[in-house]
């Protein structure tokens, strides 16, 4: 694994997929002649690239020298001073994946910013010339394939180093690589293609040399040499482990990799006594790693899924295991971190492909490489997350008491978690509810933006699970593989979640966006108010604002909200609560500072006056007289009805409104009758008012945190985020019938059997009057059959025309009413599986039962001399126990107003017990506006649930039905 630039990578000409993997007989001798007339040839160029020397012993604690060059070095990052007219910093050496020491200093030498997610110039050090670049004709910016770092490089040079990540590119052959090339010998130079029988018939061939007094190591001697000269090139790596079924041409549907194949060939490798070869192997693949070759191509991206698979990879992320010696994990590590760089750095054409080659595996070996990625993005937060307790002097920190001082210890030994859980587990290297013995919060541990928001392997990382998000939205045309919860990383919690959003907003030049001036237009009013924001928004991440002229601090080159498939959804509604508060309270000081000069009062809180006979007409007038007012705190009244809304009156608003706007006797929407779903209406009277009202009480269900009864398909949801991806499955999940004479016509492999169909590119449809009418679907489609050719044409004409087309104004003015509630940037981190989760609630199984009762004790408060221990305590827990899924749901509903659990799960649910002073003969009562159960008393166990089943089940609205 020498670090030092060489040609001898040239040696490696393309060979024929289709070449026999090994040459029997005189495998052995002539794989050692190839090697001896390698290093011949470049014998007068440079030291040549051997096998490293391996240790005496594979399990020993020291690394070889080789690889103490390159693997788990720390940083000695060096910033040099640039003048008023340079337009690039200067990096002096080179960055492993251990930057603590030298984390601020990174951050300083990001002077510009030329791409979105903030990638910097550097100027790589490790070229000879650059000392005197500035002579030189002209310099080129290249973005480095592995970290996306700019590196900036004189014209005439041939080689460069990355100075973040060591990786070296070679951009011009020397003459002395033409001339190897020329040579007759160069077919016998290259190595034939790897496979599961080569490397068994050369397993099979060393133990025919087996000597007893052969130790593991020497017989396997040749299968090391043969493993990394196979691995090391990368010619023969791109043309490996192919299906024989794969076709030359690049496909969509395959990438012709066999991964059955390929596990094979790594277990039987694993299997061997000596895991010498194994650690050549690995070793090879982090020389091509460093020295990449082609990219241009999505079929030039083989090799890279086929190290991807290596097995000691995830090993390579846990401390705990031992299963591999450090050597091993240490290289594997290294080939991680550039794997994954290399495949998230992929050019648009690559993406796309390999969005399609991951749509394709299996659910689980999906899952499989979503929580890799996640596991690998845990070792990199786990590092922070020490540091921020390490310099809290409020943690009281003992770094002996969590870890090993990893600043001083550049291995790989103590910064893993310490968990073989999977990469979406809740495993935590350190003990986050107690610390040195005193309890803690968890949301006192955050971890700040300066901590990880230069840090490449993160960066890298969520550009590569971005794409393996993709290919879970690919699948079978909009169906996902796996639930998007999947994708969640749990540290990233800890992460100042606020900090991060704010720093993309500004990121993006979107933090002020539509607030120039405010609603009454009052310049002078508004200029105030943004001098004040300019100010404590910068401040928050010690960016440079107008205020803080001379501020060095640049803005971050990685957030996690660029990559919100990673943030979870409570921690998602956090960030929409966050911008919808500071919206108010924008919009307060608007009012305020308004009020002093015109000298009129203001309102604090947006308030609905109703009539319960005429609630719909009631409601919409109030939210059409106050258009700005719809983020201030809602208070609901109900006309000639004494009360004072603690949150119950607000509960009955939605639930009454909401039943009312979504009956199909309103007209706005119909009703499948196979679905049970609904759809907006086809009708020929306009009435957007109502549907923006639709969309206005839609809005204000979330913001308000109230969960709705709603019966609609995932297209419903995808028309409040905008989102214009719906497919086929949309369609059947709406209309199934219909949907499934689509997709039999997809199955039609013959003109006649569609001819005989009698199919047009016209369609016809009734609206809610009963009406009957025909629409073309394209210009003189009633004349245009369908056949074979544009039979998917004609399905995609069809679901656009129903799903969007026929009632785009309805959903236009739905949208707009939404957007007046839910406007901002916060709303595109969800996805409408999550925007559905928060309406509708979730009403999954726990077993065959609703309620996690374990969950629901932990949560529960108890009041009026109540404790956990209490008799009566003990009775409604044995109860809820022995209920059934649709009992327990009814329970939930009589004590909260939902049969649903909010979409952050049980424990987020604020559930209380209260004892009651008065007659034991008394019904139990709820007070749904706070979720709590008031009890009386009661002597008997059974007096006690036959009083609660009464209440539960006969009880409708404030009263007994």
């Amino acid at each position: 694994m020498t670090s030092h630039l060489d040609n001898s990578s040239s040696l490696l000409q393309p060979v024929n997929q289709h070449q026999l993997p090994v040459r029997k007989g005189s495998w052995f001798k002539k794989l050692t002649k190839k090697q001896s007339k390698m290093n011949e040839d470049t014998a007068d160029e440079e030291e040549p690239r051997s096998l490293p020397a391996l240790p005496p012993s594979i399990g020993s604690s020291r690394a070889s020298v080789d690889i103490s060059e390159n693997v788990g070095s720390s940083p000695n990052t060096a910033s040099a001073s640039a003048s008023a007219s340079a337009s690039t910093s200067t990096s002096t050496s080179t960055s492993s994946h251990h930057h603590h020491h030298h984390h601020h200093s990174h951050s300083h030498n990001h002077n510009h910013n030329h791409e979105k997610d903030g990638n910097h110039i550097v100027r790589s050090a490790s070229v000879s010339e650059s000392s005197s670049s500035s002579s030189r004709k002209g310099s080129v910016v290249y973005a480095c394939r592995c970290c996306g770092t700019l590196i900036t490089y004189p014209a005439d040079i041939s080689k460069v180093k990355c100075s973040m990540c060591s990786t070296v590119f070679i951009f011009k052959k020397s003459s002395n690589d033409s001339s190897i090339s020329s040579s007759k010998n160069i077919e016998e130079l290259s190595p034939s293609p790897l496979s599961y029988s080569a490397l068994k018939y050369a397993i099979e061939e060393c133990k025919k040399s087996l000597n007893p007094q052969a130790t593991s190591h020497s017989i396997f001697k040749p299968l090391e040499e043969y493993l990394y000269r196979s691995f090391s090139s990368y010619d023969c790596l791109n043309y490996s482990f192919r299906n024989q079924k794969s076709e030359t041409k690049l496909s969509y549907s395959s990438s012709g990799l066999d991964q059955v194949q390929l596990k094979k060939f790594y277990k039987l490798l694993l299997s061997l006594p000596s895991k010498r070869p194994f650690y050549a192997l690995l070793c090879a693949s982090n020389d091509l790693l460093l020295r990449p070759t082609k990219f241009s191509e999505p079929a030039e991206t083989y090799w890279l899924l086929i190290l991807l698979e290596i097995p000691t990879l995830r090993t390579s992320l846990l401390l705990k295991d031992n299963s591999y010696s450090q050597e091993i994990k240490s290289v594997s590590y290294e080939i991680l971190k550039r794997v994954i760089g290399f495949l998230g750095y992929s050019d648009k054409k690559t993406k796309q492909y390999l969005c399609h080659w991951f749509s394709r595996l299996t659910p689980d070996e999906f899952t499989e490489k979503v929580n890799l990625i996640n596991l690998y993005i845990n070792f990199q937060l786990n590092r922070c997350i020490s540091l921020e307790l390490k310099n809290n002097p409020a943690n009281n920190y003992n770094s002996s008491a969590h870890l090993t001082d990893a600043d001083d210890n550049p291995g790989f030994k103590d910064d893993r978690p310490s968990s073989s859980q999977s990469g979406n587990s809740s495993y935590r290297l350190w003990n986050f509810s107690t610390i040195n013995g005193k309890q803690k919060q968890n949301n006192e541990i955050k971890i700040k933006l300066y901590r990880y928001g230069n840090d490449w392997h993160l960066r890298t990382a969520g550009r590569f699970m971005a794409i393996l998000f993709s290919s879970n939205i690919y699948y079978n045309t909009g169906k996902q593989k796996i639930p998007c919860s999947t994708f969640y990383n749990t540290l990233v919690d800890y992460v100042s979640i606020k900090q991060d959003f704010d720093a993309w907003q500004f990121n993006c030049g979107a933090y002020n966006k539509g607030l120039e001036t405010n609603e009454n237009g009052d310049a002078s009013v508004q200029s105030v108010i943004n001098y004040l924001h300019s100010a404590s928004t910068t401040s928050i991440y010690g960016i440079g604002s107008p205020l803080s002229p001379t501020s060095t601090r640049m803005k971050p080159t990685f957030t996690f909200c660029q990559y919100p498939c990673l943030i979870s959804l409570g921690a998602k509604i956090s960030v929409l609560e966050y911008e919808a508060k500071r919206q108010m309270e924008r919009k307060a000081e608007e009012a305020f500072i308004s009020s002093i000069s015109r000298k009129v009062p203001i309102d604090v809180n947006f308030k609905i006056r109703v009539r319960r006979e005429h609630i719909s007409n009631d409601s919409l007038r109030c939210i059409q007289q106050h258009p700005n007012d719809l983020r201030k705190s809602l208070r609901v009244e109900f006309i000639n009805e004494p009360g004072i809304d603690a949150g119950g009156l607000k509960k009955e608003w939605f639930l009454l409104l909401s039943k009312e706007l979504f009956n199909p006797d309103k007209g706005l929407f119909t009703y499948n009758e196979t679905s049970c779903l609904g759809w907006f209406s086809i009708s020929p009277i306009e009435n957007d008012e109502m549907y923006y009202l639709v969309g206005v009480v839609l809005g204000l269900a979330i913001y308000n945190s109230t969960i709705l009864d709603l019966q609609f398909p995932r297209a419903f949801y995808k028309k409040l985020l905008g989102n214009t991806n719906v497919g086929l499955d949309d369609f059947i999940e709406l209309y199934p019938e219909a949907g499934k004479n689509l997709k039999k016509i997809l199955h039609y492999h013959k003109n006649d059997d569609l001819k005989s169909l009698e199919l047009y590119f016209e369609v016809t449809f009734r609206d809610i009057f009963g009406a009957i009418h025909t629409r073309e679907l394209i210009p003189n489609g009633s004349k245009i059959q369908v056949t074979f050719e544009n039979k998917i044409e004609y399905i995609n004409k069809y679901l656009l025309f129903y799903l969007d087309e026929i009632i785009k104004t309805q959903a236009d003015a739905f949208k707009r009413g939404f957007d007046q509630v839910i406007g901002g940037n916060a709303l595109s981190l969800f996805t409408a599986e999550e925007i559905e989760l928060i309406l509708i609630g979730d009403d999954s199984k726990f077993g065959d039962k609703f309620l996690n009762v374990d969950i629901l004790k932990v949560v529960s408060k108890y009041q009026g001399g109540l404790t956990e221990n209490s008799k009566l305590v003990l009775w409604f827990w044995e109860y809820v126990e022995t209920l059934n899924y649709k009992q327990q749901k009814k329970l939930l509903l009589f004590i909260t107003g939902s049969d649903r659990l909010p979409a952050t799960g049980i424990q987020s649910l604020n559930f209380k017990i209260t004892l009651l002073n008065g007659s034991k003969s008394r019904f139990p009562v709820a007070h749904t506006c706070f979720n709590e159960l008031c009890i009386y008393n009661y002597d008997l166990k059974q007096d006690f649930y036959n009083k609660l089943d009464f209440a539960v089940n006969e009880s409708e609205g404030f009263g007994i039905k």
